[in-house]
């Protein structure tokens, strides 16, 4: 049962499929793949490479021992219950990209140790407790003066558009580790379009018109459509959808 698989089970599992060795590895996505409350194990000290890191829905309740990742620059930890233990993550100087939606995360307050440390650019936050407070948005727009879009917002509260974001091409030193994850994916129900629009996928895979914008509903799989439009957007390639 997932319920007895740890995190470094779920690396090594993921750079043995992927051909790769955790010294080396520069992207995982370990969505579902382990069950813990909090980040365990050796392994992921070791990814001293990792630049993405996805460990959406895997039970974690707090970030307490996340290790310093000098390299990493996007992480993604949606649909957790994380409430705890973020402050471990201004050891990850180079962090830029960061997922937190619809965990536990009480209070803007929460934020503070990553205002004061780390240079975001993009935050997400939605569908956390801290969102019911009101003047949220505003709040931590000031508090982190470096972010463009919070929530799928730009600082002026309007809704980012596709084509606003296409020349964000930063990332194209994971091109290997992106062709091998679009093979690990290869039964997707949808994809996400290169310009950032969301497409389904057909039987053959092919794409087929947009569909409606990612963010209008409120459920897990629409944060992680969200994340998919945004690595979509950052590399300006079609990215798989789970």
């Amino acid at each position: 049962a997932r319920a007895h698989v740890i995190m470094d089970a779920a690396i090594q599992k993921w750079c043995d499929e992927m051909g790769t060795s955790v010294e080396k590895v520069t992207t995982m996505y370990l969505d579902n793949k382990f069950n813990a409350p909090n980040v365990d194990g050796e392994l992921l000290a070791k990814c001293e490479k990792l630049e993405t890191l996805s460990c959406a829905s895997c039970g974690l309740a707090t970030l307490s021992g996340f290790p310093p990742l000098a390299k990493l620059k996007s992480l993604l930890l949606n649909d957790n219950r994380i409430s705890s233990g973020l402050d471990a993550l201004v050891k990850c100087e180079n962090l830029t990209s960061l997922s937190l939606a619809n965990n536990r995360i009480a209070s803007v307050d929460d934020l503070k140790p990553l205002a004061d440390e780390l240079t975001l650019n993009v935050l997400e936050v939605e569908q956390c407790p801290l969102t019911n407070a009101e003047g949220y948005f505003e709040t931590i727009m000031s508090m982190m003066p470096t972010l463009n879009t919070l929530d799928g917002r730009d600082e002026f509260g309007n809704e980012v558009d596709d084509e606003d974001e296409d020349d964000d091409e930063d990332e194209d030193n994971d091109d290997d580790d992106d062709d091998d994850v679009s093979a690990h994916h290869a039964s997707a129900r949808g994809v996400i379009l290169g310009d950032g629009t969301r497409g389904v996928a057909r039987g053959d895979g092919a794409r087929c018109r947009p569909a409606a914008h990612p963010r209008r509903a409120h459920d897990g799989a629409e944060t992680r459509c969200g994340r998919a439009r945004r690595r979509a957007i950052r590399t300006g390639r079609d990215v798989v959808l789970e």
